[in-house]
């Protein structure tokens, strides 16, 4: 007994889509309209390139897809549609090495046989003191700050103990923000939370000492 599957997203689960756009009106065929009311700026962001050109180290984790940006700009009955992928420093080396550069992944390569070599493995090693080895900010999106265009900071934000900044109008990439070199943080969250009647974020890391002890350090 065979069952198939006519669904045809799977196929599409790991392709990429690189495609930049900015502010493509969206209208609706059956006429429908956005409410008056609303108003403001809606945005995801989700793996969009899993491979850089060659057959060689391509990603196979949808964790590993590197990310991009998704927005939705309300302004009474209209609405504006943008992508652009996130810029971080990695993933600008692998668009000019057309390959992927040596960093830390979640996963295995396709083909196992694409594993970094020992010099390689060196270089993400050194990466990993000075907080590089991973910039792949895909999962979520926050606003640490105010809640205002001008003052507020819009973040990429993953488990890794960094976050991306980007501007939430053109969705460019602006800066990586990372931690103090000591104590080691050796993980962060992707789940913040709003302090109840405040622009405060709240947050946690896991932190090392010298001595290899490990703490959770309440951001």
């Amino acid at each position: 007994f065979t069952v198939r599957c006519e669904n045809e997203g799977w196929k599409e689960y790991l392709s990429d889509n690189t495609l930049e756009f900015h502010n493509l009106p969206l209208t609706w065929q059956l006429g429908s309209k956005v409410p008056s009311w609303m108003s403001g700026t809606y945005v995801r962001n989700g793996p969009g390139q899993h491979s850089f050109g060659s057959d060689k180290r391509q990603l196979n984790n949808w964790l590993d897809g590197f990310p991009k940006l998704h927005s939705f700009k309300f302004n009474g009955d209209k609405v504006l549609f943008s992508g652009k992928m996130l810029e971080s420093q990695n993933y600008l080396d692998s668009v000019a090495a057309g390959e992927l550069t040596p960093q830390f992944t979640l996963n295995q390569f396709v083909n196992p046989e694409d594993d970094w070599n020992i010099w390689e493995k060196m270089e993400i090693f050194y990466k990993m003191i000075d907080g590089t080895a991973f910039d792949n900010f895909n999962p979520m999106v926050w606003r640490f700050g105010e809640n205002n265009l001008r003052n507020g900071v819009y973040m990429a934000v993953t488990d890794a103990p960094a976050a991306l900044q980007f501007n939430i109008s053109d969705l460019s990439t602006k800066e990586v923000h990372l931690t103090k070199r000591y104590p080691v943080a050796t993980t962060g969250c992707a789940h913040p939370l709003r302090e109840p009647g405040t622009d405060n974020t709240i947050n946690f890391m896991t932190k090392m000492d010298f001595t290899g002890n490990m703490f959770i350090e309440v951001q």
